[in-house]
């Protein structure tokens, strides 16, 4: 006979514009939600699944295998996540309650421009990683590649984990599943590259990003020690869930959500430690990485816009006309500037590089793919 799990329908309480103002808030309770700590179902007035909740499905050998191996990977120290990370300090109001939001920091190092976070969390990576802004190989991860055999000790863990994915979101499961199996770099016999590992860690009020968009987000919890608090909130529908050692959420990543406080994680006796596996959703451009990169290996961003612009737009010249104007400095000491040949152009503005054939008109966005398509006469 088929157990029985209580649906729940769910309406917005707080409108869009008044949960997006609160982004990055550490929440103080869980005041306004239910908290459910038995399988239920959340479904939204649209008729999607906000969650689905299972208690008591990951087995306790399974559990503690992830403990032992990957424990350290939720205290390595992040500056990079954003509103999870609380962005609100107290302010000088004098009340006690006066909170001044911060927002993220631009650092120079070695003439680049590197935006972190004030706030440090207790927040790891592992599996594999795709290629930031295009410029460098797809990899695995420092833990994954410096404890590759912790890593693979703890896999039955994942694995389950993404067993429960596919039995309660099964569409969305094979969608990403699909995409993991474009490239090389998905952790093997699941549908994820990546998994971010949260130690008394307590999330500010955010939505996740650069996950694969047509997936589902989960999250598991494994603990050490006694602890309250830490219940997974959606703030916005006035829900939240009591995820605990051995539960499973199914959850959708992509709408509001925050933790409550965790009372008696201050220390490593007590821990509680949150598992969110994923597909970032650039990893099925990585084979075409692998290829163009070792072409590009040693060449500066100077040398690539020389050799672009350099280009005549008549084989009768030997020379070419280049020019370079300045079109600014931005706001954190970014240089714009747009160089300009007789056939291409390179426009950098914003951050954004931009790539024009001043004879179709075609562009390319990518200095690293624009470069290759470049060189191999396709642009």
């Amino acid at each position: 006979m088929l157990e029985m799990v209580t649906v729940v329908k769910a309406e917005k309480k707080i409108s869009d514009v008044n949960i997006r103002s609160e982004a990055g808030k550490l929440w103080k309770d869980s005041t306004g939600c239910t908290i459910y700590s038995s399988d239920v179902d959340v479904v939204t007035s649209s008729g999607k699944f906000l969650a689905r909740f299972r208690k008591g499905v990951i087995d306790t050998e399974l559990c503690q295998l992830g403990l032992e191996q990957y424990l350290s990977v939720g205290f390595k120290q992040s500056n990079n996540r954003g509103n999870a990370s609380g962005r609100y300090e107290q302010g000088d109001g004098g009340d006690g309650d006066t909170l001044v939001k911060q927002f993220r920091k631009f650092k120079l190092d070695g003439g680049s421009i590197f935006e972190t976070d004030k706030v440090n969390v207790n927040s790891g990576i592992m599996g594999y990683m795709d290629s930031p802004n295009w410029r460098h190989p797809c990899r695995k991860t420092a833990f994954t590649k410096d404890y590759f055999e912790k890593f693979q000790t703890g896999l039955p863990f994942i694995e389950r984990i993404d067993s429960l994915y596919r039995e309660l979101r099964p569409d969305e499961h094979n969608l990403q599943r699909t995409e993991a199996l474009r490239s090389n770099y998905h952790i093997a016999n699941t549908s994820f590259s990546t998994i971010t590992v949260n130690a008394n860690f307590q999330t500010g009020l955010h939505k996740d990003s650069g996950d694969f968009t047509k997936g589902f987000g989960n999250l598991v919890v494994l603990e050490k020690g006694k602890y309250e608090g830490g219940y997974t909130l959606f703030p916005q529908y006035g829900v939240g869930f009591d995820c605990r050692m051995g539960d499973f959420l199914a959850m959708d990543v992509h709408q509001w959500h925050c933790n409550t406080p965790l009372v008696g994680c201050d220390t490593k006796d007590n821990i509680r430690l949150s598992f969110v596996c994923y597909l970032r959703n650039r990893m099925h451009q990585c084979p075409m990485l692998d290829e163009i990169l070792p072409s590009q290996e040693g060449m500066s961003t100077q040398d690539k816009i020389d050799k672009i612009v350099s280009t005549c737009g008549s084989d009768n010249r030997d020379t070419c006309s280049v020019t370079k104007t300045n079109l600014g400095k931005g706001k954190f000491g970014h240089k714009w500037y747009l160089v300009k040949g007789d056939k291409y152009q390179v426009k950098y503005y914003n951050k954004q590089y931009t790539i024009t054939n001043l004879l179709t008109g075609e562009r390319d966005y990518s200095l690293t793919i624009g470069y290759h398509r470049f060189s191999k006469g396709e642009f």
